[in-house]
């Protein structure tokens, strides 16, 4: 079993992980899109990211059009979310 450590993303390389995720031409996205406030308000990692712009996607993908509010509740949600469990295997007590 390997645990690899990768370091959070500073908010340079935040702001280049929104634009890359942003970019893509599945939904349409409203004009004021704030990358740079996305990157600086919200400490996420890049996996955290790719899920908060899937979350805000499938939110928006009703309403037609992804917009801030969508990316902000998505990413707060992110930010509080509860962290998962490292990959791996648990063993547990069977019952039977």
């Amino acid at each position: 079993a390997f645990r690899i450590h990768f370091p959070r993303p500073d908010a340079e390389q935040r702001r280049g992980i929104w634009r890359g995720m942003l970019g893509v031409d599945s939904l349409p996205v409203a004009d004021n899109l704030d990358v740079d406030e996305l990157a600086e308000s919200y400490d996420l990692s890049g996996g955290q990211i790719k899920t908060a712009v899937l979350n805000a996607a499938f939110a928006a993908a009703e309403e037609g059009c992804l917009s801030m509010n969508h990316l902000r509740r998505a990413a707060s949600y992110a930010v509080s979310a509860p962290k998962s469990s490292p990959i791996g295997f648990h063993q547990t007590a069977l019952v039977p």
